[in-house]
């Protein structure tokens, strides 16, 4: 079964521009790819936050969303826990305008708050699609049952603490 209806293309597009615009930003960039995330998280992060024609067109399957918001509570918790302590050693080592620099350095005081922001937009989208998924599987088992990871869902959108992921 895919899913393409209005409302979870209009979460995901509003999650797709708050990652894009306040975390993609050119002054948090370095930051973002020094990340330590799989090819298969950042792959799945991007089948989300990345315009793409095919899902637009096919729609996705639970499998994928719930792939694509478990990989992005990765990023949220490491975002948070090695990204915002240590943000200082991201700023740019080159010389850089005064301008630039003030934008850099409010990129980087407003990280937190993006990423609370990106965090409840994940569960609201988690919290949508469970419903979908619950009024869809009457029969069967929804998926989100299936996969045990999603347990830890709401630790990743929320804790600030290491040793939540190995």
């Amino acid at each position: 079964m895919s899913i393409k209806d209005f409302q979870t293309l209009n979460l995901i597009d509003k999650l797709s521009d708050s990652f894009n615009t306040a975390l993609k930003a050119r002054f948090i960039r370095n930051a973002y790819e020094s990340l330590d995330l799989s090819y298969t998280t950042r792959n799945a992060i991007d089948s989300l936050t990345r315009e793409n024609a095919y899902y637009r067109a096919n729609g996705y399957s639970f499998n994928e969303l719930y792939n694509a918001i478990l990989a992005l509570g990765e990023f949220i918790y490491k975002a948070r826990t090695e990204i915002i302590p240590n943000i200082k050693f991201f700023y740019s080592k080159t010389s850089i305008n005064e301008t630039d620099k003030l934008r850099e350095e409010m990129a980087a005081e407003n990280l937190p708050a993006n990423i609370d922001a990106l965090a409840d937009q994940v569960h609201a989208l988690y919290i949508h699609i469970v419903n979908v998924d619950k009024e869809t599987h009457t029969v069967k088992t929804p998926v989100y049952q299936r996969i045990p990871e999603l347990a830890k869902l709401g630790q990743l959108l929320t804790e600030n603490t290491k040793g939540l992921l190995h």
